[in-house]
């Protein structure tokens, strides 16, 4: 919706593994995978906030799709370290 291009966070065409190689049950990782998911929220909260309208172009439905689908994976992977077990 934001129209924005900003780089993944746990995911790389290098590594197809890679939005869970680093899923484990470390404090450091569980607080930066709940800072970023703070980040996104706030991230969306604003956009909400600062948008006249927040229709979305039809010919774009794929990108809020996977915009979608790249926010459940994050959200599992912050879930599944903090509680130490593997994603799902």
């Amino acid at each position: 919706m934001a129209q924005a291009d900003a780089p993944a966070l746990y995911w790389s065409e290098d590594v197809p593994d890679a939005d869970w190689l680093g899923a484990v049950a470390d404090p450091t990782v569980v607080d930066d995978a709940w800072r970023a998911w703070r980040d996104e929220v706030a991230f969306a909260e604003k956009l909400v906030a600062d948008s006249p309208d927040l229709g979305i172009d039809e010919a774009s439905p794929d990108r809020a799709e996977a915009d979608f689908a790249c926010l459940t994976r994050e959200w599992d992977l912050a879930c599944c370290a903090a509680a130490g077990a593997p994603p799902g």
